[in-house]
């Protein structure tokens, strides 16, 4: 796990600044020490959240969520929405695209993208199903390598 003294000498504006300090293996390591760390003290008490069909629920990008598997014979339907300012475009392809992807909700290109000096690396795409097509459970197969599911789809 990472030190204190590393974070008091890498942060940055609330930032771990890693680049030409850690090898890329170091980074990864420390990414699953991180994921450890978040588990053991953020996920051990859950909050249930039961709502009728229909109900809505807001919640932050980046908040923790999980749900349990769907054991009806029904398939789990929702509804996700997305919102982010118009000059914060994405790095990636997403892996669930959508026709209305970058659509302008209000306001006017500004043709510019905001942003600050990083390095990232570019996450795998799954070879198989999404895990909202998982939740199904209409899909028995996902032709997906374990490795790179684990990877891609944490339960947390």
């Amino acid at each position: 796990m990472i030190e204190q003294w590393q974070i008091d000498q890498y942060q940055k504006r609330g930032y771990l600044i890693v680049e030409d300090i850690l090898s890329s293996d170091q980074i990864s390591a420390l990414q699953k020490d991180f994921d450890s760390w978040v588990e053991q003290e953020n996920c051990q008490q859950s909050v249930s959240c039961f709502e009728p069909a229909g109900s809505v629920c807001f919640m932050h990008t980046r908040l923790l969520h999980a749900s349990k598997p769907n054991h009806t014979g029904a398939p789990r339907t929702l509804f996700i929405s997305v919102y982010a300012t118009e000059d914060a475009l994405p790095l990636a392809d997403n892996r669930l695209p959508s026709i209305h992807a970058q659509t302008l909700g209000c306001g006017v290109e500004s043709g510019e993208i905001r942003s600050t000096p990083n390095k990232l690396r570019l996450s795998q795409k799954p070879k198989g199903a999404s895990f909202f097509a998982k939740q199904t459970r209409l899909v028995p197969d996902l032709s997906i390598d374990k490795r790179n599911y684990d990877d891609v789809f944490s339960p947390y």
